[in-house]
């Protein structure tokens, strides 16, 4: 009953049920854009050759887990958002390099936008790259290898992954989470019934196996949830609360044990389908286990990949300096602490102890994948039991739910004060 009235409460409030419209329909249009064929390719074909062999477990798979079966499906959105992600990353790593970049994100909104836009033209460039890699790897499906349709076909890959951008854009300025990581927990989450109920064939013969395996499933599950969750709280002393009160009251900066979120496992996933671009087609086991997501190779690679983009993103997003002087103005000090550069040298410290367990488990979970195939998972299935799958969409519905009750809280408040 209580899940029953929650509901009826997210539908009771119009800022509330309008973003949860705006993203259902932005979603929306981002499947049906999945599934619109590019012009001259032989579909049948493609599927009959490049899918009927179970070369789902590499790049293909991979791609397709990513962007929701666009790439299998050679649509107009092939490429999803993962040319963004790239891109993203490459303005990241040269902010740390060059003080221009550096200094505009400092300079507040005007900045952000100039970043955000040096970013939107790089992922043209990004996507122009792996529209070429991508039609090369299936040119001889294509009805005519002409010249003009190559072209053609390159530019609506790219024409297409800056409507996608557009459309994650959207989805965080009027709908409900990041765009950018809804959209690909979408994508992830539209594959899962069919991988759930193809484990469920392949293991009813099996029942008790199966029943074991739903309840590893569960834990891993479990476990994501308490790393997304889990939190550092760092006390504050306010000036204000002292005066008014003779006992002082405590009051916690809270730094989560997952600094980073799901975005160093994004970043390390748009790493690793690289290779799979331009080497598709070179015979060597090496560049063969590096593009299936299955291997013990890949799996070393995403983990170093997930460790150094973990300690990257959360020195670019976290700025102990910027603490310590937001609580300097807001009279607040750590009982122990001097105010100042002591601050956030101690700040500074949290946090770095904090990323090398918290990158350790993100990769843990990242490859759990590995060792489900070998203890008999089945690949579509395995893929799913925990990995990057998973904790993005742990990360990704969690955060949701943040915004809903957030949302039903302020509601809650201007109620009462109404009254």
């Amino acid at each position: 009953m209580s899940l029953i009235t929650h509901i009826k409460s997210v539908f009771s409030i119009s800022t509330l049920r309008d973003k949860l419209l705006y993203t259902f329909l932005f979603v929306l249009v981002y499947r049906l854009g999945s599934h619109i064929f590019l012009p001259t390719v032989d579909v049948a074909l493609l599927k009959q050759e490049l899918f009927s062999g179970g070369q789902k477990s590499g790049l293909i798979g991979l791609l397709d887990i990513f962007v929701g079966g666009a790439f299998s499906n050679v649509s107009i959105f092939a490429l999803g958002i993962m040319p963004y992600i790239s891109a993203s990353i490459i303005v990241q790593v040269l902010s740390i390099v060059l003080p221009v970049l550096q200094k505009m994100r400092m300079e507040g909104e005007s900045g952000q936008k100039r970043v955000a836009q040096i970013t939107r033209y790089l992922t043209i460039i990004v996507a122009t790259l792996q529209s070429i890699g991508y039609f090369t790897y299936i040119s001889r499906y294509f009805y005519s290898d002409a010249l003009l349709v190559k072209v053609f076909s390159v530019l609506i890959l790219v024409t297409s992954t800056l409507f996608v951008v557009w459309l994650a854009d959207r989805i965080t300025e009027k709908g409900l989470g990041n765009g950018t990581s809804v959209l690909i927990m979408v994508g992830i989450l539209v594959r899962f019934p069919q991988a759930f109920y193809v484990e469920f064939l392949d293991k009813r013969s099996s029942m008790p196996l199966f029943v074991l395996e739903m309840l590893f499933f569960f834990a891993v599950v479990l476990f994501c949830v308490l790393l997304t969750q889990a939190v550092r709280k760092l006390p504050v002393q306010y000036a204000k609360h002292m005066m008014s009160s003779s006992v002082a009251k405590l009051d916690y900066i809270p730094i989560k044990l997952n600094l980073t979120g799901v975005m160093p496992i994004i970043f390390a996933q748009a790493v690793m389908v690289i290779p799979g671009y331009f080497f598709s087609n070179v015979e060597s086991n090496w560049l063969q286990e590096l593009t299936n997501p299955l291997s013990l190779i890949y799996n070393l690679t995403d983990a170093v990949l997930i460790i150094l983009f973990s300690y990257l993103y959360s020195a670019i997003v976290f700025n102990p300096v910027q603490i310590s002087d937001d609580l300097k103005r807001m009279s607040g000090v750590m009982p122990g602490i001097k105010p100042g550069a002591t601050t956030a040298e101690y700040i500074d410290g949290v946090i770095s102890r904090l990323i090398l367990p918290s990158s350790l488990f993100l990769a843990l979970v990242a490859i759990m994948p590995y060792f489900a195939k070998t203890m008999g998972i089945g690949d579509r299935f395995a893929v799913f039991f925990g990995g990057t799958s998973l904790l993005i969409m742990v990360g990704v519905l969690i955060d949701i739910m943040q915004q809903i009750d957030s949302h039903l809280l302020n509601a809650r408040y201007d109620s009462l004060i109404n009254k």
